[in-house]
């Protein structure tokens, strides 16, 4: 045991020496050798208190110390915000390439296409689908996803909008597309869905203004899962004119977390907002965010 808290603390050293060699080789206004000396006492101290009774207690505080001394550096000096993100999002992604997880991109600055489809197999006895009006088939639907990174603008995002309003049909097979621009700490959405005739009169005006709308919890259940599925939407979704909630926007949720899931138009949303008012919608229904409230489309 001691043999790998040894191990434990030389990589913690070696990681903090080298990123602190590779900082003072850039930057000179804040007096990192100070910091060197510092983080290299308290290691010391920290390796010369471990014993059997105080490891774990020792561990927590040396981890707690390092966390807070981290944040602090890390808020002021760039080239360090770029190492750790980096680091970070490399992990993540690894760990989402292996329990097969969709994972964003690292840029800040993005668009996506997402396009919702079904396919189905004939002659299938099952329960009814709010989409297949209860014909003996079942609908299995599949999200697509492309990402633009040279077009991640305002005016990129509107003349796309446009395009789709004037779109005359989809193919049968596509349920719904979804638009998202990821400008920093916001995303615009916009959905396109059948039929075509219920979006050619939407207002083109593209607002990124925040929402005063909270949604403390949003739940996602299924008639075939036994335990239900929170959606983590953040703020940055909630801005004046996006589209959430839809049947691509809830899709595309549940790919981007760990937990198995069931997918047809049989889910319920169940929602709580900031008002502590309770509610749900379903897979024909969608909300739309405004400036002072939200609306539920159907």
């Amino acid at each position: 045991m001691f043999i790998f808290n040894e191990v434990i603390y030389y990589f913690l050293y070696e990681t903090i020496s080298t990123t602190t060699d590779i900082i003072i080789n850039y930057v000179s206004n804040i007096d990192y050798k100070a910091i060197y000396i510092k983080t290299y006492t308290k290691a010391i101290e920290f390796k010369n208190s471990l014993n059997a009774n105080n490891l774990i207690v020792n561990t927590l505080f040396s981890y707690s110390i390092f966390y807070s001394k981290t944040q602090e550096y890390y808020n002021k000096v760039p080239l360090l915000i770029n190492i750790v993100d980096s680091i970070s999002y490399g992990s993540n992604f690894m760990y989402s390439f292996i329990i097969n997880k969709r994972i964003e991109p690292f840029q800040n600055r993005w668009l996506s296409i997402s396009k919702l489809t079904r396919n189905f197999s004939v002659s299938k006895p099952i329960e009814k689908d709010n989409e297949n009006n209860g014909n003996k088939y079942i609908f299995q639907y599949k999200l697509h996803e492309s990402y633009e990174y040279n077009f991640s603008t305002i005016e990129s995002f509107e003349n796309i909008y446009k395009s789709y309003n004037k779109s005359e049909f989809m193919s049968p097979m596509d349920v719904e597309t979804m638009i998202i621009l990821k400008l920093n700490d916001k995303y615009l959405v916009r959905i396109f869905s059948k039929p075509v005739i219920k979006i050619i009169k939407r207002n083109f005006f593209i607002s990124n203004i925040p929402s005063k709308v909270k949604f403390l919890n949003i739940e996602y259940t299924h008639p075939n899962m036994k335990n239900s599925i929170t959606l983590n939407v953040g703020q940055d979704f909630f801005i004046e004119g996006n589209e959430i909630l839809s049947p691509s926007f809830v899709k595309r949720m549940l790919e981007y977390q760990n937990k198995s899931y069931y997918f047809n138009f049989n889910y319920k949303l169940k929602i709580v907002d900031n008002h502590i008012n309770f509610f749900e919608i379903g897979s024909q229904e969608y909300i739309l965010i405004e400036k002072e409230n939200y609306k539920i489309i159907n």
